[in-house]
């Protein structure tokens, strides 16, 4: 049967959460169709080392020129059955797909965006719930078709102690608290990228305790994150493949961060955060009481 073929908007930030919460969507769309993705130069990094992608054509963020050019030409060269537009808030984007392509699926956004109304295939962007719900409703089906069957027999709890902002980590000593706890009973494993040299340097000195994951490619740490028993991690990227895939996880914010969007409240999750802006408040017996809590719950 040939593949229909499908023209795809993400959203445009440049963000590892952000792109990583729309995967699902792609996954669940990918399989009878050929996908046509038009992506920011900084925005799609992900689809192209993950490779869920069939076709990847770029454009500059905020060249409209460069944008009508590239939609132009991907209508000149495909019959383009469907098109999907993430980009909720972008009136010319919305309008210019609207005016090319007869069936169109976007986001109600009438306080910016009047022309989504439109769209004749319209969904609603829930504000109050973690954005990958939203993302994955477009594909008419639901995130928790997602969730992959726990790991029962994966033994190794790892800690994720990254974050775009330092007042969003929560202190590497913390962790090494509640790894030495958690290696009583299970192997621990820390994975950060290369650029976190102070954490690195520290954690190095327990390299014959726990393993140490740096710099993994996207593959191999969506690979290793869906094999833990248990997450424990800052408000960071990495920790929305354990959100997406319905991992068992800890989630620790601080306060002052909106974590509506980027937390997926489910039976497998535990959020914990700060009462300040200083996450070190949160009390590390607490982590631990969810750790013992979270993997009894999984275990039944």
């Amino acid at each position: 049967m040939k593949k229909e073929i499908i023209l795809v908007i993400p959203h445009n930030k440049p963000f590892l959460g952000n792109q990583v919460c729309q995967i699902p969507f792609f996954d669940n769309i990918k399989k009878d169709n050929y996908i046509v993705s038009l992506v920011t130069k900084k925005s799609g990094f992900v689809s192209k080392e993950l490779k869920y992608i069939n076709e990847l054509i770029e454009y500059e963020n905020g060249d409209f020129v460069d944008f009508f050019l590239k939609i132009i030409a991907i209508k000149k060269k495909y019959k383009v059955k469907k098109v999907y537009n993430f980009r909720r808030n972008s009136i010319d984007i919305t309008l210019l797909i609207q005016i090319l392509f007869k069936d169109t699926y976007g986001y109600k956004s009438i306080k910016k965006n009047i022309f989504s109304v439109f769209y004749k295939n319209k969904f609603e962007f829930d504000l109050a719930n973690y954005i990958g719900l939203s993302y994955t409703n477009m594909s008419g089906k639901e995130l928790k078709d997602s969730y992959i069957n726990l790991n029962s027999e994966g033994n190794e709890i790892l800690i994720i102690p990254g974050g775009s902002s330092e007042f969003k980590k929560y202190p590497i000593e913390k962790y090494l608290e509640i790894a030495k706890y958690c290696n009583a009973k299970y192997k621990v494993g820390f994975t950060l990228g290369n650029d976190m040299k102070d954490e690195i340097i520290k954690l190095k000195q327990y390299k014959e305790i726990y393993n140490l994951y740096i710099g993994l490619e996207l593959e191999d740490l969506r690979t290793k994150i869906k094999e833990s028993k248990l997450v424990i991690a800052n408000d960071c990227g990495p920790s929305h493949f354990a959100h997406i895939y319905d991992i068992p996880r800890i989630s620790l914010f601080v306060s002052g961060v909106t974590h509506k969007h980027w937390f997926n409240q489910s039976q497998n999750s535990i959020l914990l955060k700060s009462n300040s802006e200083d996450i070190s408040e949160i009390d590390v017996n607490t982590v631990k009481d969810s750790v013992d809590k979270l993997i009894t719950q999984t275990k039944s």
